[in-house]
């Protein structure tokens, strides 16, 4: 069996654990979150963009993005600049959530179209490679 095949095989193992009890849940996504870090690796050295297992689940390489206030940028400071824009102005009351806040950049993204400049300098965008995971 292939190193990948055992990265995916421990992986998807590791996801069933985590649906039982608290405490085994909490040990299993530390162990998965190694697991996945070397996975990924892993799949990125050979080229592959999705696993399957045999008898298990199709394992694939994501992207997720996070928005948030970019480096010396005061929260509120983005607020501002979140309401000021009609791309972003209904998020924003006297805070925002960022998972809508990365819902409507995706959307945005999606739909083709650019931050604005002005709120672009605001934002510090991360993104996390992670694995998908369906039966």
């Amino acid at each position: 069996m292939s190193k990948l095949s055992e990265l995916a095989a421990e992986f998807a193992e590791l996801t069933k654990v985590i649906s039982r009890s608290s405490e085994e849940e909490k040990a299993a996504k530390s162990k998965r979150e190694k697991v996945e870090s070397q996975l990924i690796e892993e799949m990125a050295d050979e080229g592959c963009q999705n696993y399957k297992l045999v008898d298990g689940p199709n394992l694939y390489r994501r992207t997720d993005k996070f928005y948030g206030p970019a480096e010396g940028v005061d929260k509120q400071e983005l607020i501002k600049e979140l309401a000021a824009h009609p791309q972003t102005m209904d998020l924003v009351e006297l805070n925002f959530n960022s998972n809508s806040l990365r819902s409507r950049m995706k959307e945005i993204e999606a739909n083709g179209e650019e931050i604005p400049q002005e709120l672009e300098a605001k934002l510090k965008v991360i993104e996390k490679y992670r694995i998908g995971y369906r039966s």
